[in-house]
């Protein structure tokens, strides 16, 4: 794998002159951090602490848009370079693999909105073990997250878009037609077509090469090449009939705010 950023536990002394408070979400729940790790992990508070602490005598951050409980998890990760799930247990199973998966796709994106890259990968990875494990795809509420709080393409959209591809049943997409967004129908239409029309395969999610949902900076490099082999192919012949289902009079693609999750 690429470098890895160096966590608390294993990096020099903290400073503690170098302290301040992040106010998570709009009840604004406080949680008083190092710069110096979290400053290590993301490029968001690399900026504001060089630009703001200027002319911040309080050093305070405020992140209105991020859970109080998703930051409690980021904070771990940061300081103990560890994923600890606040909501259910460490290792999900059939009663709560919903839960745990939507509590890191709640990480993802506080990975997103910091600009820590490392986490977004180390996510996705321990989302598609899950799966893998469980034979259980991401949650609605997972896919809902990745549509309505990450930019187009991001890995989290390609991981729950391939599992859907390749896993879905014409059955849950006719009695799941309300509870998605319209842009995923459409990925997941876009993946099905190109692999019928231009004889494609669409990739397996579970077997991909691990560098197939990660993100890379200057940071976080690609992973090495030993783990990243071409991942294995799902034959078009196999596909779910798509265009049938798409056509069907039960069937109806509900934009956003026609919808009710």
């Amino acid at each position: 794998m690429g470098p890895t950023i160096e966590h608390a536990a294993k990096s020099k002394l903290l400073s503690f002159s170098d302290v301040f408070t992040v106010l998570a979400g709009e009840d604004e729940k406080p949680f008083l951090l190092h710069g110096s790790v979290i400053c290590n992990h993301s490029s968001f508070f690399r900026a504001a602490c060089n630009r703001e602490f200027k002319e911040n005598a309080e050093r305070i951050i405020r992140l209105p848009e991020v859970e109080p409980d998703a930051f409690s998890m980021y904070a771990q990760w940061a300081y103990s370079g560890e994923i600890v799930v606040v909501n259910g247990a460490q290792t999900p199973d059939e009663t709560n693999s919903e839960v745990h998966c939507d509590s890191l796709a709640e990480l993802y994106l506080v990975g997103d909105v910091l600009g820590d890259t490392l986490l977004r990968n180390t996510v996705v990875d321990r989302i598609r073990k899950n799966c893998s494990r469980l034979k259980r795809g991401p949650s609605n509420t997972c896919v809902n997250l990745a549509y309505s709080s990450t930019p187009e393409n991001s890995a989290l959209r390609r991981l729950v878009v391939d599992w859907h591809a390749r896993e879905v049943a014409s059955d849950w997409l006719k009695s799941s037609q309300n509870m998605l967004p319209l842009e995923f129908y459409k990925d997941l239409a876009i993946a099905w077509a190109e692999a019928r029309l231009s004889l494609n395969q669409i990739a397996d999610w579970k077997n991909a090469g691990q560098c197939n949902y990660h993100d890379h900076d200057e940071e976080v490099s690609a992973c090495d090449p030993l783990q990243n082999d071409k991942p294995s192919l799902l034959p078009p012949s196999t596909l779910v009939p798509v265009v049938e289902v798409l056509s069907s009079p039960q069937f109806r693609l509900r934009s956003p705010r026609d919808r009710s999750v």
